[in-house]
């Protein structure tokens, strides 16, 4: 078992960043985002494919099913491909609760948690039901759950561009593993409550919420960093996924994080 990753590198990196996508995706929907920060930033970018997702498939299903196992995979990998320590974490969505896994697992290695359309909070009763269900649709017509799962990232799916997004995610989502996904929204429903991991993390933390999203609240999300004393990005435009949505809005919020990172760890070490 190995995750498969993409590497973005620079000549002289000043920090390494790694970027997690979210349930449903690969590595790929950090690639434009990752080449500008490194462009930017002058450091090394790590975007891995998480277990049962992208090219990381060599996986049993039962694995997948706790969120501790992604990160204990994830943070192995990111150990292997640094070359600065310690490294700032971006998670999209279920990302966000496996860069929250490896701080609470591996403190030294993480120094910055950025929550892109996250949350630290576990489930609610409500949304565990919800989980058990979208696992039931799924398991009967994948196809079917997926297209309604896609469209429902998107503030806007009706447009032109995102509907050939929502068509592109929606070929990919079709070639994951059917016991993989099941297992992996399994993870996700079961997942603790990380919210004294993001309060108790060194800065810089941060959140981006979208003002239209339809799986996390947005009003909790800016409250949430208020309490975790953590940079609080708004997306006005965007639903679960900013990163297509609002394009320099994301840019921005990247770059202002990854500075913070940067003026913390100007004694990182260099590993390599």
């Amino acid at each position: 078992m190995a995750l498969f990753g993409q590497v973005f590198r620079c000549t002289n990196p000043r920090g390494t960043v790694v970027m997690l996508h979210g349930l449903g995706e690969d590595h790929s929907v950090w690639a434009e985002m990752a080449k500008r920060l490194v462009s930017a930033w002058e450091c090394d970018v790590l975007c891995p494919d998480l277990p049962g997702a992208g090219q990381s498939r060599n996986y049993q299903a039962d694995a997948l099913s706790s969120i501790d196992f992604f990160a204990r995979e994830v943070v192995t990998w990111v150990e292997a491909h640094s070359r600065i320590k310690p490294t700032a974490w971006v998670g999209h969505s279920m990302g966000g609760y496996v860069a929250l896994a490896a701080a609470k697992m591996n403190i030294p290695l993480i120094h910055g948690i950025f929550l892109f359309h996250s949350t630290p909070e576990p489930d609610s009763a409500e949304r565990r039901a919800k989980r058990e269900q979208a696992i039931r649709v799924y398991s009967q017509n994948p196809e079917l759950f997926l297209r309604e799962f896609y469209r429902n990232l998107f503030a806007q799916p009706e447009t032109e561009e995102n509907q050939v997004l929502i068509q592109q995610l929606l070929y990919y989502g079709l070639t994951i593993n059917a016991e993989h996904f099941v297992a992996t929204l399994r993870a996700l429903r079961d997942r603790p409550d990380y919210l004294p991991v993001f309060k108790n993390h060194v800065p810089p933390k941060a959140i981006l919420a979208g003002k239209y999203d339809n799986v996390l609240n947005y009003e909790r999300l800016s409250a949430l960093a208020t309490e975790c004393q953590a940079i609080f990005f708004p997306a006005e435009k965007s639903g679960h996924m900013a990163m297509y949505e609002e394009k320099e809005t994301t840019y921005l919020a990247l770059s202002t994080f990854v500075s913070e990172y940067l003026k913390n760890i100007k004694n990182g070490e260099k590993i390599s």
